[in-house]
């Protein structure tokens, strides 16, 4: 017996040890007979009888219609012996009719469960194309850099096409504070051999199992968006604090390969300028770091940068980000006082800035934006300090020359 149009399925028991006429010939048809026809034995030498097509029997599935299409062949035949049970061990001698292995909504949630978690090698090995998979997922963990990832899998839809059924999915990516994005998805079911060898179900990939909206080879990547920062003033109205360029340095830990090697390496170019970035202060940052996001290691004035740029260029999982941020004009003159006000100052930014997802072509270029907000202003800011006082202070506790 053929089941299927592409696919058969063939019953590996023999039908004599279950099927027994008056005659103790064997049937001398068989079920992998190509005209799906069985041919039992009898008085005329034998009674012919033709089952009828059925679907094919993808993994997981039961084929019931195989068994009537069987027992109908059947009917007139004597079984003996365990009656039933008999007629059940033919029933499950026939592949596919009780196949193993995970349905399309158990694979489509076991996908999603590993997509949300951030592990792109388990979601990879449930696709049809594990490798370009893997490089997408991999790119899109690092460009998002979410707090949070859920995906919810909806139903699954195998009434329009049962060789390539639907499962519809919700995600929810939050990235902090009131910065979340919610759509609706699907993924397309399909039969074929894992990373192991194995027919099971997979979800056929494409960079829109991530989000409907992405074209081939495109993946997603989330910017911040900050507001230029005001200007600090002093109790007189004298600017303390002006909005400067800077280089910020981040560090995504599970892309840094050797993490040991890679801190060295940044407390190598950046001890010289803050001499608390060591190796070790790195290496622990990054142990408290989530899955997939990057951390701040130090901020550069461009000066700084310059003498820096050719050590920090190219390590992996270091990022370089130009940016606007308050510096004194002196980076001695009130230090200790500057700091902390330049820390809530960058606090306020972070918390008015604005954020944008975007698609990313293959050459690294800015496609389609898809979701965002822009920054809000920032408020202006002053402080009690006087900096014609702290300057005296400062030229008076100064050492002659």
């Amino acid at each position: 017996m053929v089941v299927g149009r592409e696919r058969r399925c063939r019953a590996s028991a023999d039908l004599a040890a279950v099927v027994r006429g008056s005659s103790p010939q064997r049937p001398h048809g068989t079920l992998d007979s190509p005209e799906r026809t069985v041919i039992f034995p009898g008085a005329a030498g034998g009674s012919r009888r033709r089952l009828r097509d059925v679907p094919r029997c993808p993994p997981g599935r039961v084929n019931v219609a195989t068994g009537l299409g069987i027992l109908e062949a059947m009917r007139g035949a004597r079984i003996f012996g365990t009656g039933l049970t008999g007629a059940l061990v033919l029933l499950t001698s026939g592949c596919g009719l009780f196949d193993s292995g995970p349905s399309p909504q158990e694979t489509a949630s076991d996908f999603l469960r590993a997509f949300a978690a951030g592990d792109n090698a388990r979601a990879a090995q449930l696709t049809d194309n594990p490798r370009a998979a893997r490089a997408m997922l991999d790119a899109t963990r690092q460009g998002m850099r979410p707090t949070s990832l859920t995906a919810r899998i909806g139903k699954v839809d195998t009434a329009s096409d049962s060789d390539n059924p639907k499962a519809s999915f919700n995600a929810d990516w939050e990235f902090g504070g009131d910065r979340r994005w919610t759509y609706p998805g699907s993924l397309t079911m399909r039969q074929g051999t894992d990373t192991t060898g194995n027919d099971r179900w997979l979800v056929h990939w494409s960079p829109s199992v991530v989000y409907p909206k992405l074209t081939a080879q495109q993946t997603l990547r989330r910017s911040d968006q900050q507001a230029s920062p005001e200007p600090v003033k002093d109790r007189d109205g004298n600017p303390l604090m002006q909005p400067q360029s800077q280089v910020k340095v981040m560090l995504n830990p599970q892309a840094a390969g050797d993490l040991q090697k890679t801190a060295g390496a940044l407390a190598s170019a950046l001890g010289g300028i803050d001499p608390g970035i060591t190796q070790q202060s790195i290496v622990d940052e990054a142990k408290q770091t989530k899955p997939g996001q990057a951390y701040l290691v130090g901020t550069l004035r461009d000066a700084a940068y310059q003498q820096v740029k050719g050590q920090l260029q190219n390590l992996p999982g270091v990022s370089l980000t130009q940016d606007e941020g308050l510096a004194s004009p002196n980076k001695d003159f009130a230090a200790q006082v500057l700091t902390g006000v330049r820390k809530v100052a960058d606090q306020q930014r972070d918390a008015d800035s604005g954020w944008q997802v975007t698609a990313v072509n293959a050459d690294g270029s800015t496609g389609a934006s898809f979701v965002g907000e822009p920054p809000k202003p920032v408020p202006p800011m002053s402080v009690t300090l006087s900096s014609r006082t702290q300057q005296a202070a400062e030229d008076a506790l100064r050492p002659d020359d």
